[in-house]
């Protein structure tokens, strides 16, 4: 997948379009972030806490492809 593709997938993964600002992707990561934490979620969901790194992971990601296009 090339970089541009998968900037976009990421980016529809927090709900923001390519066009998005750097206070716009904090705010949604943040938000997403506070939904999916493992502490807030019930412990029946034993994958949270790896969708909650995932996440980390994916927004670490989106900030440094935005940086370069």
């Amino acid at each position: 997948m090339s970089a541009k593709r998968r900037l976009q997938f990421l980016l529809r993964r927090f709900d923001l379009d390519p066009s998005c600002s750097e206070q716009e992707l904090t705010k949604s990561y943040k938000s997403l972030a506070q939904r999916l934490h493992p502490d807030k979620t019930s412990d029946e969901e034993p994958r949270s806490s790896k969708v909650f790194v995932e996440l980390r992971e994916d927004y670490e990601e989106v900030q440094r492809l935005l940086r370069v296009f």
